[in-house]
Formats: C-alpha cells, sequence, structure tokens
C-alpha cells in the first residue's frame, strides 16, 4: 500500500475527512475527469443537450416573429383587397 494512502486512511477520520476521501476515490475512478463541467456537475454531453435545446428555442422564436410578421402582411394584403373591393362597388 502507499505511504500516503495509508497515511490518509489511518489519519483523516472526521465526517469532513470521509468527504474529501469519498471525492478523491470519485475524481480516481472517473474515467475522464475533465468531461465534467464543475460549474454544473454535469457531463459534457448534457451540456450540448441544453444548447440543443437553446437552439431549438430560437428557432421557434424565429417561426413566431415570421408568422407574426405574415399576419401583419396578411392584414396588409387583406386591408388593400377590402379598400379594392369598396372602390369597385364605388364605381358600379
Amino acid at each position: 500500500m502507499n505511504p500516503l494512502t495509508s497515511w490518509v486512511q489511518s489519519g483523516m477520520t472526521s465526517p469532513a475527512d470521509r468527504q474529501f476521501q469519498h471525492d478523491v476515490r470519485i475524481l480516481k475512478n472517473t474515467s475522464n475527469a475533465s468531461s465534467l463541467n464543475t460549474e454544473w456537475n454535469m457531463p459534457v454531453k448534457d451540456n450540448a443537450f441544453v444548447k440543443d435545446l437553446e437552439n431549438k428555442d430560437e428557432k421557434v422564436r424565429e417561426i413566431g416573429e415570421g408568422i407574426v410578421g405574415a399576419r401583419r402582411l396578411g392584414k396588409n394584403v387583406l386591408n388593400d383587397a377590402i379598400s379594392q373591393v369598396r372602390e369597385l362597388r364605388g364605381r358600379t
């Protein structure tokens, strides 16, 4: 056994020390510790998932803006058509 490991196991008995040992074991057993995002404690793939949702949200927002624009355009077209019909009725 590594002398440092035996010293850690024999001397660290408080709850905080045991938590530290537990954290060290997790880091040693993590195959790719650099893939962890420490801010969110989520694997990077989950962050990619969140970004995908944000991109989809942005696309939905753009589509919504397009719909609003089309409705405005449609309303203008409808108003123009009504004006033309009124003009034709007035002329008839």
